[in-house]
């Protein structure tokens, strides 16, 4: 029986992949892969948590601590501050592999590596978007 959710082993240009289809809202290099609207509904907000769609979390609203069931309890993830791009959504792998996409900002952040439970979920993407406009990150 396939796990869909989870034991997805992947390169960090499959995971990138992954991303552009997201971004792009089911395109890959021009072509449709997905419906767009199969896109929309992943990164619409789930009626249960507004921080979670379908396999993906988003970033807005902010949450300083972002529990990974609805008693908000056990295993969480932090994040300092709030993500800089209103509109980012991104994966979260149990394995440390975030994808971090942001539309708006045509971003897309892949991290691999060992888990931590010291993880910030905010401190990455926003080092990434505060070197690419330096100038708003001061406000």
């Amino acid at each position: 029986m396939a796990r869909t959710y989870t034991a997805f082993l992947a390169r960090a240009e499959d995971w990138l992949r992954l991303g552009l289809v997201v971004k792009d809202r089911g395109e890959f290099l021009g072509q449709r892969i997905l419906p767009a609207e199969w896109i929309d509904s992943m990164t619409t907000p789930a009626s249960t948590n507004p921080n979670y769609g379908f396999q993906l979390w988003r970033a807005h609203p902010y949450q300083a601590r972002r529990y990974y069931n609805p008693a908000l309890k056990g295993l969480s993830t932090a994040a300092s501050e709030p993500i800089r791009a209103k509109d980012m959504v991104f994966f979260d792998g149990v394995g440390g592999q975030r994808i971090y996409i942001s539309r708006e900002r045509d971003l897309i952040v892949v991290r691999l590596g060992v888990a931590r439970p010291d993880w910030d979920d905010s401190a990455l993407p926003n080092a990434v978007l505060n070197a690419l406009d330096p100038v708003s990150a001061a406000d």
